[in-house]
């Protein structure tokens, strides 16, 4: 099936598609054959939702080193819960699993892609790779829900490797520039999966995760990260707003340590931001 519309059809009532990024369209159907009045309109049962990139071309796909090789993280038929410890329906789930990366030499990730489960693809929502700079100790070994551990998992919240979310694809590194993995790099990690299950799907046995495509022919430049917004403990929305805005700030404790010419930065948003941060 395809359809088709303007970008901007210039109707007041209607909104232009501007965005570039991803854009997410609803779409229903019905079995029944349309009626003679093009005025009643029948209920169509067949409904449901899709994230795509309505507006812009993908980047030329930068030169690959011939030697990169995969390194994948993901959960291994997880049995996603549907119900809580409170014995109350679960329609979001929060799973984590710790892993030890390769850390025996230096290696430059330049490619990080997802790994989505196709049965279940509607109800993955997105996934973080939070860096660990502590060692996790026992916690190396954990896998469960997130935040029902007693006493938390030290790297939740920490800077965030790499992230995905609905309707992302692959990230590329830029020419000369790689993320460090294992020696001056993240040596453990945690990934975090947020499962959206609002029909309440039962036995939803999931095995996604991320993709890190590695190469050990280092490139010139290290990249690395830098996180600034707001918690979302702290955005509190006023009743009745039209539009709300929230601003996050470098200060000088963080800016004091980048180099004096500067720094280039060339993914400008996480899962969590969903594409909406400012240079």
């Amino acid at each position: 099936m395809e359809f088709s519309r303007e970008l901007n059809t210039r109707d007041p009532a209607d909104n232009e598609i501007s965005f570039t990024g991803t854009t997410t369209v609803v779409w229903a159907l019905s079995d029944a054959p349309p009626p003679a009045d093009e005025n009643n309109i029948l209920y169509h049962s067949d409904r449901g939702s899709e994230s795509l990139n309505l507006v812009g071309q993908p980047d030329d796909v930068p030169q690959l080193e011939p030697d990169i090789f995969p390194l994948d993280l993901q959960v291994e038929n997880v049995n996603v819960p549907s119900v809580g410890p409170d014995g109350q329906p679960a329609d979001t789930v929060y799973w984590c699993k710790a892993f030890q990366l390769p850390s025996d030499r230096k290696r430059h990730a330049v490619f990080v892609e997802p790994v989505i489960d196709p049965r279940f693809e509607q109800n993955v929502h997105h996934i973080l790779i939070y860096w660990c700079d502590t060692d996790l100790g026992d916690d190396i070994n954990f896998e469960g829900p997130c935040y029902d551990r007693p006493g938390g998992l030290s790297c939740l919240g920490n800077a965030i490797v790499s992230g995905w979310a609905v309707g992302g694809q692959g990230e590329y590194s830029p020419e000369g520039v790689g993320l460090p993995i294992g020696i001056d790099g993240p040596q453990q990690v945690i990934m975090e999966i947020h499962y959206d299950n609002p029909n309440l799907i039962p036995n939803i046995v999931d095995s996604s995760g991320m993709r890190f495509w590695l190469t050990e022919q280092l490139r010139p430049i290290d990249s690395g990260l830098i996180m600034a917004g707001q918690v979302v403990e702290s955005i509190s929305i006023p009743p009745g707003e039209v539009a709300f805005d929230t601003v996050g700030y470098c200060s000088s404790a963080c800016t004091q340590d980048l180099p004096p010419e500067g720094v280039t930065i060339f993914l400008k948003c996480s899962s969590r931001a969903y594409c909406c941060s400012r240079n």
